[in-house]
């Protein structure tokens, strides 16, 4: 399923994700099966289907947020299905609780220090979220701090045009 994922080939992706979820469950495999399905949710998205990816994500943060204690590899799975459902609402335009995804997910970076490589993502996303819903202030906050990254190309290239847009924001 990984490979097929980075040639952008998501039916075969899908397929096999799909298998490895069946295989993952069967043995009772919770945390091979959480990482399947954010790998699945993510192919879901790629492919269109915003609200099947959604679906499955939210059913990863529920599985995860019930329970009382968390691995550092749940911790990581939590945020990458907070950080992932922000950007399937953000795709569907459901500002508000793409807010709280990256919030959530934001929360979590700032309370685990495994986790400090979420920090970026998060806070772009809250950024990304608060724009929508005229929230400019928080958003020039969060953009503060985004400021001292170092950023690869696709981050960078993100990071600008978010600014581009929080500044026009700012010049009305």
């Amino acid at each position: 399923g990984n490979i097929t994922f980075y040639q952008n080939d998501w039916s075969h992706a899908a397929e096999y994700y799909q298998r490895a979820l069946e295989l993952a469950q069967h043995l009772s495999d919770v945390s091979n099966s959480i990482g399947i399905t954010i790998n699945l949710a993510l192919v879901l998205e790629a492919q269109g289907d915003i609200q099947g990816a959604g679906l499955y994500l939210r059913h990863v943060v529920s599985t995860l947020e019930i329970q009382s204690s968390h691995s550092l590899a749940q911790l990581q799975f939590l945020v990458q299905a907070y950080l992932a459902l922000g950007s399937v609402y953000i795709k569907d335009s459901q500002w508000t609780e793409a807010r709280d995804a990256f919030r959530d997910a934001t929360r979590l970076v700032q309370s685990h220090s495994a986790l400090e490589r979420y920090r970026f993502a998060s806070l772009l996303g809250l950024v990304e979220a608060d724009l929508p819903l005229k929230r400019v202030q928080e958003a020039k906050k969060y953009m503060g701090e985004l400021n001292n990254y170092q950023l690869n190309p696709l981050e960078e290239e993100r990071f600008i045009k978010i600014k581009t847009n929080l500044d026009y924001m700012t010049s009305q």
